[in-house]
This record gives structure tokens, sequence and C-alpha cells, in this order.
């Protein structure tokens, strides 16, 4: 009976929380800026809630404008009045979702718009979202950390939306500048429309989960959305049972030769292993993967590269595994960006939960909107964390421009 009555405190306990901000990366102070007013609102109708089992002991827009608030402190962001620019941030929508069970997955995801009007350069907008996933125990609730985690994502991604903004001289969004006033602001990037297959297997098939490529896959494609500026679904995540090789190949010959047409981008993210035969061609492994039958059960590296290289589509892969060999030439709309050169290992970041180099290109992102630039800083920093190790890993760049 005692067990059952602390059992019960402990669930009840568990349902009732706060929600604060912690940063996922350090804050970089932005160059001085005239802003004359900054507003922080709320268009969200409250917290979205489903099978959460959590509640918050104060309205969640509070954590959100006090978020906001810090890192526009951090970033040296501050209203001076007078004649400058004016920024807006709407928070748009926050949402806990929970599955039914004891050990079920709480989803958070927080999304904001931000807006700059600046008299010398018109307006200019922009969506930021925010998610995290969480695989909740038994006798605990980790909704509310999930949502935390989601406005430390969202959050994080102010400084680069502000950066990229008007305010400091970048081209207006027409969108942004023709929307009635007082509305929030639309997403940018109407030039470039944005895909993303995002996979990470991190358990195979009658075996037991190994590394963090499912953790990776999910934070990359939360980015894609956050940093990158897809839409909410033109992002395909396929992690651990939901990446055999059949869901891999409708994805690639199906899912994204029906989206990425001309004009678009698509990104493809791989987390996982590979494997080759002597001297055969390189496989990405899916969760139903065997080794023994690599032709039947792999997916050939260069088939990936044929597929995407008929896409009328920019393409950019990014391969976080190790490769045995990368071609020598690839098709002229595509960029690759491995993990390490080519016979390398790759190294994990376990304190942070991440492959060492996903985790500082995820840093990176949230500095540089776009991969190119991106990956430059994350590669330069994965070779350094390798050598601190007495390793070496060296992330590769292949075609492009």
């Amino acid at each position: 009976m005692r067990r059952f009555f602390a059992a019960a405190l402990l669930l009840a306990a568990a349902g009732c929380a706060d929600v604060r901000y912690s940063p996922m990366s350090p804050a970089r102070e932005l160059p001085p800026a005239r802003i004359a007013r900054i507003d922080v609102s709320d268009a969200s109708g409250g917290l979205e809630s489903a099978g959460a089992g959590v509640t918050l002991k104060r309205p969640f827009f509070a954590a959100f404008a006090e978020a906001v608030n810090a890192r526009l402190a951090a970033l040296g962001a501050r209203a001076q009045g007078g004649e400058g620019a004016r920024v807006e941030v709407v928070l748009t929508k926050a949402r806990l979702r929970r599955g039914a069970g004891m050990a079920s997955q709480a989803e958070g995801t927080v999304v904001y718009a931000v807006r700059v009007s600046s008299a010398s350069a018109g307006g200019c907008a922009r969506e930021i979202v925010g998610r995290s996933a969480l695989r909740e125990g038994p006798f605990t609730s980790t909704g509310a950390r999930a949502l935390e985690i989601a406005l430390g994502k969202a959050v994080d991604a102010l400084g680069p939306a502000l950066e990229s903004s008007c305010l400091y001289g970048a081209p207006a969004s027409s969108v942004a500048a023709s929307a009635p006033a007082g509305a929030p602001p639309a997403r940018v990037r109407e030039d470039a429309r944005l895909y993303a297959v995002v996979v990470g297997v991190g358990r195979y098939r009658g075996a037991a989960a190994d590394g963090f490529a499912a953790r990776d896959a999910r934070d990359f494609a939360a980015d894609a959305q956050a940093l990158l500026g897809a839409e909410d679904d033109h992002v395909a995540v396929l992690t651990d049972e939901n990446a055999t090789l059949a869901d891999l190949r409708k994805h690639v010959e199906r899912w994204a030769v029906d989206r990425a047409d001309a004009g678009s981008e698509l990104v493809f993210y791989f987390s996982g292993k590979t494997a080759a035969q002597s001297g055969g061609p390189v496989y990405l492994l899916p969760y139903d993967a065997d080794p023994n039958a690599l032709p039947e059960t792999g997916f050939p590296l260069s088939r990936l590269f044929q597929d995407l290289g008929r896409l009328p589509a920019r393409v950019t892969v990014v391969l976080e595994a190790p490769a045995a060999s990368l071609p020598a030439h690839l098709p002229a709309n595509l960029t690759l960006l491995c993990a390490g050169a080519p016979g390398q290992a790759v190294l994990e970041d376990a304190p942070a939960r991440h492959a060492l180099f996903t985790g500082r290109l995820l840093q990176s992102l949230s500095r540089n909107a776009e991969l190119p630039a991106a990956f430059d800083d994350a590669a330069s920093a994965t070779a350094a964390a390798a050598r601190a190790r007495g390793a070496a890993q060296t992330p590769t760049r292949r075609g492009g421009p």
C-alpha cells in the first residue's frame, strides 16, 4: 500500500510543472543596430496539450516572453526608442503531445514569427520552428522537458534570424512587405522551397540500439525547419524500424521526385552504418539490412547519387557515416558533405549524445543558416575535437559550386 501511494504522489507531482528557457547554444553578440521598439506578443491561443498529462504552473507565453527577452539581451539587441527599426516576435503555436503508455514519447513544438520593419530597407519576416521528442520512463513526465527543449531550440534561432534580416540590410521579403499590419509574419524562402529526407538508424533488426543516430536525425530535421526554413510537411523523418530499405527507396524514388522540382532544394541526411564488399560499392544500411546480403538488403550510395542527380532541384547529401570510398565524380546538381574522409571512422560525442560531426554541424547551423557555410565551421571544429582525442576525422566536401 505504501508503494502504491508513493507512486501516486510521484505521478501527481510530475503532472504539474514549469517551463524555463535553457539555451542550447551560446549567443553571439550582434553588431550594433538602431532598434526603436521591440514587441513580444501571443497569437497562439494557449498551449495545445494532447494526452500529455502535464499542467504548467503558469501560461506558456510567460516562459516564451522571458526566453525572447533573455536571448535578445545576450545578443546585445535592445529597444532605444526614437527613430529606428521595429522588431516584432509573435508566438503562434505551442504544442505538447504524448502517446499512450507509461513509456510513451513526448513531443514539444514551439513556433513563432519574427518581423523587422526598417525604414531604410522595408520589412522582412521569418517563421521559426523548434521541436523535440523525448522517450519517457515509468512514473516520470518529461513532457514539460520536451517543451522546454523545443523552446530552447526555437529561441536560440532568434540571433541568426535577426542577423539575416533587413535590420542589417538584407533584401526585404515581398510577402512580408505586403502583409497587413498586425498579421503574423510569413515564412521567408519563397524563392527556394526546401525539402529534406532525414534518416537515422541507431537500432537494427535483431540488434540492440547502438549510438545516437536516431537522435541525430530528429535534431537535424528540427533544425531543417527552425533554421533552414523548411515547411513542416516538407521534411520526412525516418528512424530505426521506420527506416527500412523499402522506406528509403520510397522516399528517394517517389517522395523526393514528386516534390523537388526546378527552383527547389533537397537535403538528404543519413546517420547510421555503411558497409562494402571487398573492393565493391558502398551501401547505406537501413534498419532491415543483412551484412551478408548487401546487394539485396543495402542501399547503394552510387544509386542514391544517381537517383538524386536526376532531380531538377539543387541537392545536398549529408553523410554521418563512415565510407570506405567516395565517388570521384558527382552529378552537377549534387553536393556531398561527409562526416569523415574515406576510410576514416566517425566518432561520437557521448556527453552531447550526438555524433561528433553532427553535433558541431547543428551548433554551426544556429550561426550560419546555409549548409555549405555551416559545414565549413563544423568541419574544422570536428577535426580539432578528434585530434584532442588522438584520432583523425576530417569532414570532406565533394561536388557543388
